[in-house]
């Protein structure tokens, strides 16, 4: 779990009396490392914010890959080759043009999340934590294929829905 004891607690305490869903968020690599410290934040209305609020303040997810992907900056048809004959240095790791990351988080279904198609918004971000990361590596020789199996992941999807409770049981049995 990638939150800290106490906002887990809370967690647990909102799902037992609201239940939970999931949804994908994307976001640039620079921002993983507050995200994985503090939490995925509602950075609207700061100078945080990396996207407009077309749908209000909040912590913006979507059911749908797909749309996630685009906000962790993960482009189809990104390829070694493309990377390496780019006037940057070569050395481009910490820059995130090699890594990019896409989170699975997991969401307090209160009632209160902003659906409009794709797009998903949560004002609370404690109602929101993060279960896994995707790491896309474009210079890998299988990043297309991957970004288009990652594509199709919808957690509307009951088939994906059964697949994240299974592991979600197969980590707690590990813990």
């Amino acid at each position: 779990y990638s939150a800290s004891p106490e906002r887990e607690q809370a967690f647990v305490t909102a799902k037992r009396t609201h239940g939970s869903i999931f949804a994908f968020h994307g976001s640039p690599i620079e921002n993983w490392h507050s995200i994985l410290r503090g939490g995925v934040k509602n950075c609207s209305g700061t100078n945080l914010q990396l996207n407009g609020a077309s749908y209000g303040p909040g912590v913006y997810l979507s059911p749908n890959a797909s749309t996630s992907l685009g906000y962790s900056k993960v482009v189809k048809g990104s390829n070694y080759e493309s990377i390496a004959s780019s006037s940057r240095s070569e050395n481009q790791f910490i820059s995130g043009e090699q890594v990019k990351i896409l989170a699975l988080c997991e969401i307090i279904d209160d009632g209160t999340i902003k659906k409009a198609d794709s797009i998903w918004v949560v004002a609370n971000d404690e109602h929101v934590v993060t279960r896994f990361l995707f790491v896309f590596l474009p210079q890998s020789s299988d990043f297309n294929e991957t970004v288009d199996k990652a594509s199709r992941c919808s957690t509307t999807d009951t088939n994906f829905q059964s697949e994240i409770s299974t592991v979600m049981e197969n980590i707690k049995g590990n813990n």
